[in-house]
């Protein structure tokens, strides 16, 4: 307990509830909410089966469940506690599924429109990708850029995938950095999978050796 958290008590993300400063550990979320976040995440994993995917919970699509609150706040403010307990988790979950060697492999994200960047001043896939990546002990990566000034959120499937095949470009000289390697892909969530797969033929045209999705989210359509 530092005389920061003395002076400003953390808060939950999601309800707000003052943490009690002598027992808190976790500085993101309540123990409730924390129980809740937990709970919804291996309901998830048990839900949805995908070896291709490698993912920590499923975001409602119109819902409000704590998942989906939790990823708003994510999106919309920088709160270093919860980069740091999606960052943390991922880790394990990356952990668990891929055979690492740390130095062939790295990390890259699928970076926010630079409108967006502008408008909250952070991009939170960045944030999350870094703390996985010093959490696993490899290199985070800026390979990729955004060009486009439309969000994902509102389109439909096939205008999803058209977007995503003209919005996203190799930062230049990128490729030197991965041939040969393996690349972990980060976003924080997949609908469709349109950016995915496009950020992943991107790496692959670059010479990427093999390439694993990682993501905060998978969206169901309610």
């Amino acid at each position: 307990m530092n005389l920061l958290d003395l002076l400003f008590p953390p808060r939950c993300a999601v309800c707000g509830r003052l943490f009690d400063y002598l027992t808190a550990g976790e500085k993101a979320l309540c123990p409730v909410c924390l129980t809740e976040w937990n709970r919804l995440a291996r309901r998830s994993q048990e839900e949805i089966h995908n070896d291709d995917l490698i993912h920590l919970t499923t975001y409602y699509s119109g819902g409000d469940e704590l998942s989906n609150r939790l990823i708003l706040k994510m999106k919309q403010k920088k709160c270093g506690a919860v980069f740091d307990l999606i960052g943390r988790q991922l880790s394990d979950a990356i952990r668990a599924r891929i055979p690492l060697n740390r130095s062939h492999t790295l990390i890259t994200y699928a970076p926010r429109t630079r409108d967006r960047k502008q408008e909250f001043g952070f991009d939170h896939a960045e944030q999350i990708a870094r703390r996985t990546a010093r959490n696993l002990g490899i290199e985070c990566r800026a390979l990729l850029q955004n060009c486009s000034d439309t969000t994902q959120k509102p389109l439909k499937a096939r205008e999803r995938r058209s977007n995503a095949q003209s919005a996203y470009r190799l930062i230049h000289r990128s490729s030197d950095q991965i041939f040969g390697k393996t690349v972990i892909l980060l976003d924080d969530i997949t609908t469709t999978g349109s950016t995915l797969s496009a950020c992943s033929a991107l790496l692959s045209e670059a010479g990427a050796e093999r390439i694993y999705h990682a993501v905060i989210a998978v969206a169901i359509r309610c």
